[in-house]
């Protein structure tokens, strides 16, 4: 039951009635429910539907996923216009995988 999977719908709803949420009501909804649960950015205002996009694509770069592959979940039209948006979590990701790896390596070695 339902809708098969399309690469291109880019829409939430319920499959199984075939009603789906246009952005607006969408947007509606996410506000009404940040409202209620009193959430709040680091400005002091409610986050917004797409701040939820930014914090899925930081969380996703800082945890080590490839640019590549984020890219191609947010859609964006190529890898560079999502290192220009999240280079921050990149040198974030990369200062964090620099780190474990030099902490994995021998710390000085004795000469026979």
């Amino acid at each position: 039951m339902g809708l098969d999977w399309d690469e291109g719908l880019l829409v939430v709803g319920n499959a199984v009635t075939g009603v789906w949420k246009s952005p607006m009501a969408l947007g509606q909804e996410w506000r009404a429910f940040a409202r209620v649960a009193k959430l709040v950015e680091s400005q002091g205002e409610a986050p917004r539907l797409h701040d939820l996009r930014h914090t899925f694509a930081t969380m996703t770069i800082s945890s080590g996923v490839d640019v590549k592959t984020v890219n191609a979940i947010l859609g964006h039209s190529n890898a560079a216009m999502t290192l220009n948006v999240y280079a921050d979590a990149l040198a974030d990701s990369k200062k964090v995988s620099w780190t474990s790896w030099a902490g994995s390596c021998p710390r000085g070695s004795r000469r026979p």
